[in-house]
């Protein structure tokens, strides 16, 4: 694993709103992830990372559908493609 510390600029929104966080990070070994679509944006992020689908709930990535809403700091947006695929 590789860690890459938060230089301090970077927030993360959680449900009580943005938060700190010391940093991020990368491991090398294959695993299952997540490609997810709103509007122009892509996420791509490990299959049992929480994602926001309101003010409160969260689901995991894998359980996400095509239709589905995210929250965002741009209001609810649907998620319009979903793809899964193994990391290098």
């Amino acid at each position: 694993k590789n860690f890459a510390p938060n230089n301090g600029r970077f927030k993360i929104l959680t449900k009580n709103g943005f938060s700190d966080f010391i940093g991020v990070t990368k491991t090398t070994s294959k695993f299952k992830m997540v490609e997810i679509t709103i509007e122009q944006t892509k996420i791509i992020t490990t299959q049992d990372h929480e994602i926001f689908i309101n003010g409160n709930d969260s689901k995991k990535a894998i359980d996400l559908k095509i239709g589905d809403y995210l929250f965002t700091n741009k209001g609810l947006l649907p998620i319009s493609s979903i793809s899964i695929s193994f990391s290098n």
